[in-house]
């Protein structure tokens, strides 16, 4: 359960990150 939650954060992080970047 743990690792599902944590990878779901660390991906929608990534997906915020680029796409402040592309913006």
């Amino acid at each position: 359960m743990y690792l599902e939650v944590g990878l779901y954060r660390i991906t929608l992080g990534l997906c915020g990150m680029i796409v402040v970047l592309l913006t």
